[in-house]
């Protein structure tokens, strides 16, 4: 049986569970170290050798946790995502904390409405700067999404954090009254990942903060 190991995220562990603290920091040693060769190497890079060579482990503990590869690159997968969460559950928190200023009937005009933006948009713009300051997260990220196209299981595992994430975007433009906040949670949600792309791969940094405030402004306009 899959163990969860975090009831808030949603996210289930596939591998075996550990039980003991000492358990648990060599399961936790093996899956970021896992990470790191991904960061390294790509996905293709994982093997229990060399996994347990990265995590100073004996091999055994990782067949011992991980009953072959895939169980292990889910688990690293899941990893990552809980930590994800925590940052995209910082950018909610400030997000509807620059709507509880406001009554409904505030939240309706104009001049509130572009205070909003303009609190907004800073916020996107510092989320990304700090997504994109931390690259190994970022190469993570997009490794994980790349092998999620071949991997079925994977996939599913993913499709936990992403839905989390589009929820708590289409919540916010839920309280401003969008017509549409589903399809403005896609909207925003992958300009923001583009743009990280864009910011890593050396765009004009510039263009982050004019792109975000055309897109916030265009659909608090409705």
């Amino acid at each position: 049986m899959p163990s969860k190991d975090n009831h808030d995220s949603g996210i289930e562990f596939q591998g075996r569970k550990a039980k003991r603290a000492d358990s648990r920091e060599r399961r936790r040693a093996i899956l970021d170290a896992a990470l790191r060769i991904i960061v390294r190497e790509g996905i293709r890079g994982i093997r229990h050798r060399a996994v347990a060579t990265e995590a100073n482990v004996p091999l055994a503990a990782t067949t011992y946790y991980f009953k072959d590869i895939n169980e292990l690159v889910s688990d690293a997968f899941n990893l990552f995502a809980e930590n994800s969460l925590t940052d995209t559950q910082q950018l909610s928190e400030d997000s509807f904390r620059t709507l509880e200023q406001f009554s409904p009937e505030q939240l309706q005009e104009s001049n509130t409405r572009e205070l909003i933006a303009q609190g907004l948009i800073d916020l996107v713009v510092n989320h990304i700067a700090r997504q994109v300051g931390d690259r190994d997260q970022r190469i993570l990220e997009h490794a994980f999404r790349n092998e999620a196209l071949r991997n079925e299981q994977l996939a599913k595992y993913a499709a936990i954090p992403q839905r989390r994430t589009l929820e708590m975007i289409e919540k916010f433009f839920s309280l401003l009254n969008s017509p549409d906040p589903q399809a403005d949670a896609e909207i925003v949600n992958g300009v923001i990942m583009q743009l990280e792309y864009s910011s890593l791969t050396g765009s004009d940094k510039g263009l982050t903060r004019r792109a975000i405030s055309r897109i916030v402004r265009k659909l608090l306009d409705n």
